[in-house]
């Protein structure tokens, strides 16, 4: 457990603007801090497509069994599961943070110290270290981005298979069993001989997990997050409708159109400012309570696209494809697709 210093410093941290970095998503008590961009964007694909979630759902009125699916995109952020405190009939009860707070200030000393056990720290390694695939980035500077794209493809084939009953794979599968073992070495965290019940809920109290949900969640924050300008560069395909670089912003009411990968960022050695501007973390949802209207997507960057790559994974599931009659193309060719331009990855944030 962390010291009572350490806590406070956590609590000042999780009040900062650090505490956002990826396509926002909420945290703190009664999710007071950022805006729950990842949360609105999965609920509008889901409602959208009319996937499990009633019509006319919002955040504040999602059941326990629609805040699986959330719980889910939060899980990229929260790998130890330290955002919220659940109870046996409740999922989506807001903790502190402050321990969140802690181990990802811990997180960024580590992998910035070489620490021997910066591998033990789920959520300094997934912001800092060898986990930033689950944000649809590079693990370090100069990373190949055949190598960060194999590893988020692999990563995504065991979540599809545990959302959709394929080959065997179950909540009570456990890791070492999986492609997942790769990144889950002897004395790291997640731990190779837990379950992936155990992975996506950690010791959660709450009687009713989904843990397909759960994954599919997951899977859409990684989609999310690769249309997300300090994450990724993708080729921009309506150059004409520009109207300034930095900040980009386009002609009213013109939603960005952006193509295939051209790189793989990194967080460390980026500009937290710069990289907090394009993931919308203090940015209104602008209709929270009609999230079937996706055009207020519109005018925020890279939402629009986040939102209908979703849809078209939901659809897909609709459908009944699995991961090898539709699925891996889908990811491979349409959402992950990589520019023939393609360079090794950089801490750049556009332009």
């Amino acid at each position: 457990m962390a010291s009572e210093s350490h806590t406070e410093d956590a609590q000042h941290l999780a009040a900062s603007k650090e505490y956002g970095l990826n396509f926002a998503v909420a945290g703190g008590l009664g999710g007071s801090l950022h805006s729950p961009l990842h949360e609105s964007i999965t609920l509008a694909a889901l409602v959208s497509t009319g996937f499990n979630v009633a019509p006319g759902t919002t955040l504040e009125s999602a059941s326990n069994a629609d805040w699986e699916y959330i719980r889910g995109v939060v899980w990229n952020d929260d790998p130890a599961c330290l955002l919220f405190d659940d109870y046996a009939d409740a999922n989506h009860t807001y903790s502190t943070g402050m321990m969140w707070g802690y181990y990802f200030k811990t997180g960024e000393y580590e992998w910035e110290q070489e620490k021997s056990d910066k591998m033990q720290n789920p959520t300094g390694r997934s912001h800092y270290g060898d986990l930033q695939f689950l944000h649809c980035m590079a693990s370090k500077l100069g990373e190949n981005p055949e190598e960060t794209k194999g590893k988020l493809m692999k990563w995504l084939g065991v979540l599809w298979k545990l959302a959709n009953g394929e080959e065997g794979i179950t909540p009570d599968t456990v890791i070492s069993k999986t492609d997942m073992a790769e990144f889950c070495p002897n004395f790291s965290l997640p731990a190779n001989w837990g379950t992936l019940r155990y992975l996506l809920s950690g010791e959660s109290a709450f009687e009713a997990l989904d843990i397909p949900r759960r994954a599919l969640g997951s899977m859409f924050h990684i989609i999310q997050d690769s249309y997300a300008l300090g994450h990724t560069r993708r080729t921009l395909l309506n150059h004409e409708a520009k109207i300034s670089d930095d900040p980009l912003q386009f002609q009213p009411g013109v939603v960005d159109k952006w193509g295939p990968i051209e790189n793989f960022h990194v967080y460390s050695g980026q500009d937290d400012d710069h990289h907090g501007l394009y993931d919308h973390a203090n940015t209104p949802i602008p209709d929270p309570t009609n999230l079937a209207n996706l055009d207020q997507f519109n005018s925020m960057i890279g939402c629009r696209d986040a939102v209908e790559k979703c849809r078209g994974l939901i659809e897909l599931k609709k459908s009944g494809k699995t991961w090898e009659t539709g699925v891996r193309t889908y990811l491979d060719e349409v959402v992950f697709s990589l520019s023939q331009e393609v360079t090794d990855a950089d801490t750049r944030v556009w332009p």
